[in-house]
């Protein structure tokens, strides 16, 4: 059964009742705006999608997963996994997911999102 819900910004948008209007970014060199536009984007599709689980960094027995990316030369970034942490993170925090499934098809729907928060490498 496919967990990723909304595969667009806009829809994720529309389900949390959001305006789709994005980080005013301009003042910075591309490669720092556009990994600020993929975190602003990611936020917003990883809590649509998570729907009404909430992540609790308290909550040292709550599963929390992540994609988890290698760059491979010529490539760019591949998903390779998912990853599971309990309280440490070693990605952003706001971007936890509910499960081991849902980690592995938001890296895959959104690897460009992911790629241009990492690197801004495709």
């Amino acid at each position: 059964m496919k967990e990723v819900k909304f595969t667009s910004f806009e829809a994720a948008c529309a389900q949390l009742n959001i305006s789709t209007a994005l980080p005013d970014v301009s003042m910075l060199a591309e490669k720092y705006g556009k990994a600020l536009v993929a975190h602003h984007k990611l936020m917003v599709l990883v809590e649509a999608n998570n729907g009404d689980w909430v992540v609790d960094y308290k909550d040292d027995n709550q599963r929390k997963y992540f994609p988890w990316f290698e760059y491979v030369p010529g490539s760019g970034w591949v998903l390779d996994d998912c990853g599971l942490e309990y309280t440490g993170a070693y990605v952003g925090a706001r971007l936890a997911l509910k499960s081991a499934e849902l980690a592995k098809e938001m890296g895959r729907e959104f690897i460009g999102l992911y790629s241009d928060l990492l690197s801004g490498q495709k």
